[in-house]
């Protein structure tokens, strides 16, 4: 335990772990599509095993590519310069100048403004999201309606030159000492590399002999090996818009499912374990590469960051996956609205091919 008084580098590390468990594995869904919808008998041991290969081979990428999207300047991550901020605001004393408000005072204005607008959308009355706000002002107008759906095309046609020009910068620049968050950094110990190069080849050979030894996931050898490549080469693409742009390449999971599907037809299980090597291997990179760029800026040593993300999602996989377990064992026509009970409610996330809520009430 820290003697001192608490500061913003443990606050930083606190809000690593709680964020590293907040979304639930993608396993978990894979869980509930096999039990409740295909019937087929799926061990609890094999569910975790899914989770945690597929989140420790993101882990595996985010060691490859950790110099190229933490270490380069040119990568500076928009969304944690304003993590940055924000510890800033509520850890640094600000003096108020007359007529103006302090960062402090700014932020509670800011949080009791955007808790009031949001929570009639998502408390109060949720369907008001399916409203076109701006189609109702504007009704004959196409490129109004179209506001808010074409913003990766945007990104790639307006930003696409700029992001590749500090792609090339980037990589022409690593030999390079680096700017004043390099420096002192250099401080502390980093993560040896051969810690990622383990995890990702220990993990891939673990979901290869899934692959082969267990019939339900229905994925063959070289489907695991395409989602492999795939995400690893997405990891580095989406990287870079994330880091640059603060674009998130989420509509490319959905393409290749569809690929998936296409060369392997009637398997359905198949591309659920395609998805899970493919997509949740790319967000858990992104999300500790996302880490590291934060206690890069705010000097945390990178093996308490590592440290930290690996006790925060085993923790996690083990509650969500457990919990999703226990659910659909002990709830008697679990995910069937129509048999349920009066009075059983719940909201229950799956995917066939497309994310969608089913609301059982």
């Amino acid at each position: 335990m820290n003697p001192g008084p608490f500061n913003v580098k443990e606050h930083a590390l606190i809000a690593m772990f709680a964020n590293s468990g907040l979304s639930s594995p993608t396993s978990a869904g894979f869980m509930t599509i096999m039990k409740v919808f295909y019937h087929r008998k799926f061990s609890l041991a094999i569910a975790m095993l899914l989770g945690k290969t597929s989140q420790l081979i993101g882990y595996g990428y985010a060691g490859l590519f950790m110099k190229f999207l933490v270490d380069s300047p040119k990568m500076w991550w928009p969304s944690v310069v304003a993590q940055v901020s924000l510890y800033r605001t509520l850890h640094v004393p600000d003096v108020r100048t007359k007529g103006k408000l302090t960062r402090f005072q700014f932020f509670i204005i800011v949080s009791v403004t955007s808790f009031a607008y949001y929570i009639v959308p998502n408390i109060l009355f949720p369907s008001v999201t399916a409203l076109s706000i701006v189609g109702w002002i504007w009704k004959d107008s196409v490129t109004a309606h179209q506001i808010g759906s074409a913003v990766l095309t945007h990104t790639v046609l307006y930003h696409g030159r700029s992001v590749w020009k500090q792609f090339k910068e980037t990589y022409h620049s690593q030999q390079q000492e680096g700017d004043v968050h390099n420096r002192l950094m250099k401080s502390y110990r980093t993560v040896p590399q051969w810690w990622f190069y383990s995890i990702l080849f220990l993990s891939s050979v673990v979901a290869i002999l899934m692959c082969i030894f267990i019939p339900q996931l229905q994925l063959p050898v070289w489907g695991f090996l395409v989602a492999l490549i795939t995400s690893v080469t997405m990891t580095l693409s989406a990287g870079v818009f994330y880091a640059t742009a603060n674009q998130w390449l989420s509509s490319t999971d959905h393409t290749q499912e569809l690929a998936m599907g296409y060369l392997l037809p009637g398997r359905p299980l198949a591309m659920e374990t395609f998805r899970v090597y493919n997509s949740m291997s790319m967000s858990q990179a992104l999300s500790l590469l996302g880490d590291f760029k934060l206690g890069h800026y705010m000097k945390i040593p990178p093996r308490l960051i590592f440290i930290v993300q690996v006790v925060g999602q085993i923790i996690s996989d083990y509650v969500h996956v457990g919990v999703t377990w226990w659910l659909s064992s002990t709830t008697k026509n679990f995910c069937e609205s129509d048999n349920l009970s009066k009075g059983v409610f719940g909201y229950v996330q799956h995917s066939v091919g497309l994310n969608r809520t089913i609301r059982i009430s």
